[in-house]
């Protein structure tokens, strides 16, 4: 967009102070800092056997659980939408079915038919 506005602008001469500036930021961190950092990954690497071995009995024992809410999420989801889908069908059968009786002069099974439909309908609506 700087270019397409002034061709003859150097982005990198212009943002130079800017990244110095982060650089500078980022740099402040003084030797109790880096310490820390490698204290902290030091017990990581330290505790990963223990951790490892913890995971690998859970494992053979069939006692792992994985859990993944935006899966699960998702499973419920799909599950409505099948729900929704069978209502449909049956919603479709029932209406079909009244379509017919009726061409075929039964009456009361008609509206039997018609009742069972509407009521699957209202299913898929209000679930």
């Amino acid at each position: 967009m700087c270019t397409g506005l002034d061709p003859q602008i150097n982005i990198f001469e212009n943002l130079a102070p800017f990244s110095q500036k982060i650089i500078k930021e980022e740099a402040t961190h003084d030797w109790s800092y880096w310490v820390k950092e490698a204290g902290n990954i030091a017990r990581k690497v330290i505790s990963l056997p223990i951790r490892a071995d913890a995971l690998f009995t859970q494992m053979e024992r069939g006692e792992l659980n994985v859990r993944a809410p935006q899966l699960s999420e998702n499973i419920k989801k799909l599950e409505k939408t099948v729900s929704k889908a069978v209502g449909g069908i049956i919603f479709g059968a029932f209406l079909l079915a009244s379509v017919q009786s009726s061409a075929g002069g039964q009456e009361v099974l008609t509206w039997i038919l018609r009742i069972a439909s509407a009521a699957a309908l209202l299913w898929i609506i209000f679930s």
